[in-house]
């Protein structure tokens, strides 16, 4: 069985990294003279976020590097959906780019029938920008102190706590939900349009437990208000040694990143998407770059297309096991 799923799983990244082969299209009359104007991209969310700040570091980044603006337009809806569709119908000439992040291409293919386009076969990935490990954060009146308390908690009312997310198949989601499925607990779950309205109930005591990234309660967890019960990396983060990942804390196998990377329409040139690669690479060697992402706790993370094209497909495969497992998408 295990022999059987290791080659099932090798047959999938062979046919992925075929698909982005394919998607490539070679086109040197075009992408000689590229980038020659403006360059659009498309950020599927809303202003002010994370993933916004990430995009416009990019953007920033492959201005001054290909010597054209770059044009950081947000298009949010539908957990993502809406502006990245909008990135998946656009001429493949390397003038439309999209903002993507890990759910958007994993898990909303799970909870959404129709998302209007398909992520695998509409996209070509060019490459990452950064990532960040999601906090399992609750507030001062949960009585619980640690993971395996507010587990224990949990198993004593089940279905009776609450936790908030930015939309059902959003990070924040996917980092509660799944470790409510490895701990065995069963949890409410109230979404948001957003983090900020999350965030205020979270600390009204409205809701007990939320997934996020550090940048998001960095301010309440001084304050006391706020606590963090465990991280999703795989190793404990600097900024919070002595809060221990989901494993250490005794969930086997929890882990919870957010990354954010660059795509293209399929058919785009091969060149160009190398180009375009090239131009993100450079962000994790300058110092402002490396600056403005530390400043919103995200580490520089640089892949080339294949190696991204493979963690999409190793992170689906995990996503679709979850589901398969019993996991129920409310």
């Amino acid at each position: 069985m295990v022999i059987a799923r290791k080659w099932k799983l090798r047959a999938r990244c062979a046919l992925l990294l075929t698909i982005v082969a394919l998607g490539l299209a070679s086109s040197p009359a075009v992408s000689q003279n590229y980038p020659a104007k403006t360059i659009t991209l498309i950020v599927p969310f809303a202003p002010g976020g994370v993933t916004d700040i990430m995009a416009r570091v990019a953007a920033q980044h492959i201005s001054a590097q290909s010597g054209q603006p770059v044009v950081v337009e947000n298009r949010p809806g539908a957990s993502g959906n809406i502006g990245t569709r909008s990135v998946a119908l656009a001429a493949p000439d390397g003038y439309t780019l999209g903002l993507v992040t890990s759910n958007l291409l994993i898990a909303n293919p799970s909870v959404f029938p129709d998302m209007g386009f398909d992520p695998m076969q509409d996209l070509v990935p060019v490459g990452t920008i950064g990532e960040f490990p999601q906090l399992l954060v609750t507030n001062d009146q949960v009585p619980a102190k640690t993971l395996p308390e507010f587990i224990d908690l949990a198993r004593a009312k089940p279905d009776k706590l609450t936790y908030g997310s930015a939309g059902r198949g959003s990070t924040s989601y996917l980092a509660v939900h799944t470790f409510a499925f490895l701990s065995g607990i069963k949890l409410l779950h109230v979404p948001y349009r957003g983090m900020a309205p999350a965030l205020v109930d979270l600390l009204a005591g409205r809701l007990q437990l939320l997934g996020g990234g550090l940048a998001v309660f960095s301010d309440h967890l001084k304050s006391g208000k706020l606590r963090v019960l465990a991280v999703g990396s795989r190793d404990r983060i600097p900024q919070l040694p002595e809060v221990p990942t989901g494993e250490q804390a005794g969930v086997a196998g929890y882990e919870s990143n957010s990354w954010s990377g660059i795509v293209v329409p399929k058919n785009t040139p091969r060149e160009i998407v190398t180009r375009l690669n090239t131009y993100l690479a450079s962000i994790a060697s300058h110092s402002d770059a490396r600056k403005q992402l530390g400043n919103v706790y995200v580490n520089p993370m640089t892949t080339t297309p294949q190696e991204l094209a493979q963690t999409i497909e190793r992170e689906k495969v995990l996503w679709e096991k979850t589901i398969s497992s019993g996991i129920e998408l409310n």
